[in-house]
């Protein structure tokens, strides 16, 4: 079924292009650990054990391993689009209905890379408490990422979808971010055109402090 995905790639770089992709200056840091980054791509974002890593750009080996481990502990197959800037991967995930299951690739991919210096970072019941927790707000996330948001966010307008935003104890989505805690675990995804991208989480405030 990915192979729908890869194809649509071919197709929104042809209708999109590069050029309209937002370039801007990203903030991405972690929930309590004094680590703080800026750049101008998405970030994949992960806090547990004392520790915070946060990738920026094309997440590469990174986001194929992620795909790996998700497949093996999930039993679904994630595959990685590593070598495709992540607004494409967005785009193409979108039209290949597999929007969803990108962003929590996406979400995944510091996890894994923080795993691969200190293993034991990526525990299999935290995988999969963050999927059923994510799947309860699926629709939310697939509103928080698709197209029509996005380009809301570059036009500067406000008419927001009302389920683009969600705000639990655990949970906060606002268009192009999502940030979630299981246990221990806190992870966070912002694409780069995020309505909240020069904040350094999904929202104005820090809803955790």
């Amino acid at each position: 079924m990915y192979e729908i995905l890869r194809k649509a790639i071919a197709l929104t770089i042809a209708c999109v292009g590069f050029s309209n992709i937002a370039v801007a200056e990203i903030r991405c840091s972690c929930r309590s650990i004094p680590a703080d980054g800026e750049g101008n791509t998405s970030c994949s974002a992960n806090e547990i054990d004392g520790r915070c890593t946060i990738d920026y750009n094309l997440f590469g080996d990174r986001e194929t391993q992620a795909a790996n481990v998700l497949t093996d502990i999930l039993d679904f197959p994630f595959e990685s689009l590593a070598d495709t800037n992540t607004e494409t991967s967005l785009l193409a995930a979108e039209r290949g209905d597999f929007l969803f299951d990108q962003v929590f690739l996406y979400l995944n991919v510091a996890a894994v890379s923080q795993d691969l210096r200190f293993y034991g970072t990526v525990r299999e019941e935290n995988v999969r408490a963050l999927r059923a927790l994510t799947d309860r707000f699926s629709d939310s996330i697939v509103s928080a990422f698709r197209s029509s948001t996005r380009a809301l966010v570059l036009k500067r307008r406000a008419n927001f979808p009302r389920e683009a935003f969600v705000t639990s104890d655990n949970l906060i989505i606002s268009p192009g971010c999502v940030e979630a805690s299981v246990g221990e675990q806190w992870v966070m995804f912002k694409a780069s055109w995020a309505l909240f991208a020069k904040e350094p989480r999904c929202a104005e405030d820090d809803r955790w402090q």
